[in-house]
């Protein structure tokens, strides 16, 4: 797992320089790490020194961590959030609301976005009770400074719904589906144009 989450990375890297190089649009990837990474003390100097090696500013690196690695020891992930910080890089939660949600998570550690599991809108289609959670959470996020993604987003309804609580971005399917990288860089440039 580690050697896949650091090659994932390295791709994520290249393409970022790549973009950077050809003048093309840029946003920033997200990049998913274990749990393992986590309890290595070296891990944000890696971080670091391989966006450096490629010329990428740290900013346009999400670092993501599931809500369940979150969960471990809170200690050290405030620890770990912090020097991510203090290097440039931006965390995220993602997949909050998948397991047991703790409110003192959101309130010990500082996350520039959480992801919303997609788990949320695929029950809370015809359920008031849930529309209402969500309606909740995003409030409550957006309160804690905190910018907020929906995952899993299928229908015209589900994004409008999500538009009119105040969600900041969405993804799923009825956006798109995954994309091989060209594709995407294609898509991209053409949204930019308009």
């Amino acid at each position: 797992v580690l050697k896949l989450d650091l090659f994932i990375l390295e791709e994520s890297l290249r393409l970022l320089k790549r973009w950077l190089e050809e003048e093309k649009p840029v946003v920033p990837i997200g990049v998913n790490f274990s749990r393992l990474h986590l309890e290595d003390p070296s891990f944000i100097e890696t971080l670091s020194s391989m966006a450096d090696q490629y010329g990428v500013p740290h900013s346009l690196l999400e670092i993501e961590l599931t809500e369940s690695v979150v969960f471990g020891n809170l200690e050290r992930m405030k620890q770990v959030i912090d020097g991510l910080h203090e290097k440039g890089f931006s965390v995220a939660m993602d997949d909050f609301g998948s397991g047991y949600s703790s409110l003192n998570v959101l309130k010990n550690l500082y996350f520039d976005c959480i992801k919303l599991d997609k788990e949320f809108l695929a029950k809370g289609e015809g359920n008031p009770r849930m529309r209402q959670v969500i309606s909740g959470a995003v409030e409550m996020i957006k309160g804690l400074g905190s910018s907020i993604v929906a995952e899993g987003v299928e229908t015209k309804e589900q994004a409008e719904f999500l538009s009119r609580i105040g969600c900041d971005m969405a993804q799923g399917y009825l956006f798109s589906r995954p994309l091989p990288a060209g594709e995407f860089e294609k898509r991209l440039q053409d949204e930019t144009k308009k």
